[in-house]
């Protein structure tokens, strides 16, 4: 008995017992079919569940209309669809607060569609993940569409799927709408997800609005792509990228990556907008890019800029930051290597050091402002040392070697620096 099997898409019968599973037609209610599969009664001829010992509800192609609230609340017992086409297996409801919900702590999910078509004015959230651990760790989600067609965020929240625990799982080839993958207040947001894409405000974000949230995001992101205010973003300030956090090759637009908050992870090769990477959020939101970006691209106000109480003191390798309009507050210990840095004001400097307790090190970078205004490609507004070396500078007329007056050049003895007018 033991173990799923893969039932092939001709099977239509209901009821049908395939070691392990149950299959279920559109006609039929799923929580009743759930809670046939799941109870004890079923151990004398499938075997008591366990990790090595599965059970799965098999959903038969076409639309499942979910009529009262389904609580998939026991271990061990996963969801596919025969056909292993999203697009062609559809849960959908109208249900308030909640269509699905996840208690349990171990399950999977395969191949269907969650689907809300709710438009009105009381919080829905198609799928509620809140299993009984607090951490879901051992959930895989596999070739999922989690969907919301009427998404909405102010005063009303309507998701597509809210995480109101810690999330730990395994998301793999799955896609949602906007709102996607946000978690509750205080709740962390670590799952591993590998090739998801979702919309705007998702993969984590403001903690609901609340600016006193303490969750975090700790978790491993590859090849994901949202919109605007994602990955630890929101239009006004969003949550902390802790040190766990991993991004490679990762896209998203404005306002994401722990804007107004820290950014302690590592990013390898991946794009944000502006506002980005620990940018300035709102108030005293100031982001803090303390973390490491190797191959990344953003813009305006982002790696610790857009707010004089910013601060960068991470560790920048190849990356480019354009279109600036306010310099990167660059502090102790802050190491820039190999990186385009623009910045488009008028008068206004590239970089600013603000504190030389372990003294910045800029090397081998082009670092660039307005060209024949009194903007300097790095710049202090009082006495602070750097290591500058091997860089292409601009402005020479107004600022000979591209070091305010501030700045000590502790590389002064052969620094090979190269300052043009425009570059």
């Amino acid at each position: 008995m033991g173990g799923k099997l893969i039932v092939p898409p001709i099977v239509q019968a209901q009821n049908v017992i395939y070691e392990n599973a149950v299959v279920v037609q559109p006609s039929d209610d799923l929580q009743t079919k759930y809670d046939w599969l799941k109870s004890a009664d079923r151990d004398a001829a499938m075997g008591a569940l366990s990790a090595t010992n599965r059970r799965t509800l098999i959903l038969a192609p076409g639309t499942h209309t979910i009529t009262s609230a389904l609580d998939f609340d026991t271990d061990y017992v996963d969801v596919s669809s025969i056909s292993g086409n999203p697009t062609d297996t559809i849960l959908t409801g109208v249900l308030v607060p909640h269509n699905i919900t996840q208690t349990c702590d171990v399950m999977s999910m395969s191949n269907f569609k969650m689907d809300s078509t709710y438009n009105s004015t009381t919080n829905n959230w198609n799928f509620i993940i809140n299993s009984a651990s607090g951490s879901n760790s051992g959930s895989v989600y596999t070739n999922l569409i989690v969907w919301h067609q009427n998404p909405f965020r102010f005063g009303t929240s309507r998701f597509p799927v809210l995480n109101s625990c810690d999330e730990a799982g395994l998301w793999i080839n799955c896609r949602s709408t906007t709102y996607g993958w946000r978690p509750a207040k205080d709740q962390d947001f670590s799952p591993t997800m590998w090739n998801c894409v979702s919309g705007d405000s998702s993969f984590g974000g403001d903690q609901q609005n609340d600016t006193t949230g303490t969750g975090i995001i700790g978790g491993t992101f590859y090849n994901c792509v949202g919109g605007d205010d994602s990955f630890g973003g929101c239009a006004a300030f969003g949550m902390d990228c802790s040190s766990d956090s991993r991004f490679y090759n990762c896209v998203a637009g404005n306002n994401s990556y722990a804007m107004g908050k820290e950014f302690a992870g590592q990013a390898f090769n991946c794009i944000g907008g502006s506002d980005s990477f620990a940018g300035y959020g709102t108030g005293t939101d100031y982001g803090v890019m303390s973390g490491l970006l190797v191959g990344c691209i953003c813009s305006a106000d982002s790696v610790g800029s857009g707010h004089t109480s910013c601060s960068n003191t991470g560790t920048m390798r190849n990356c480019n930051v354009t279109a600036m309009d306010s310099p990167i507050m660059l502090g102790s210990g802050a190491v820039i290597e190999h990186c385009r840095i623009e910045q488009v004001s008028t008068g206004i400097d590239a970089i600013a050091i603000t504190d030389d307790t372990v003294v910045p090190r800029i090397f081998n970078s082009t670092i660039k402002v307005l060209a024949a205004g009194t903007g300097v490609p790095v710049n202090a507004g009082a006495a602070q040392n750097a290591y500058v070396a091997h860089c292409r500078m601009n402005n020479r007329d107004n600022d000979a070697d591209g070091l305010g007056a501030n700045v000590t050049n502790l590389c002064s003895n052969g620094s090979f620096n190269v300052v043009e007018n425009d570059i």
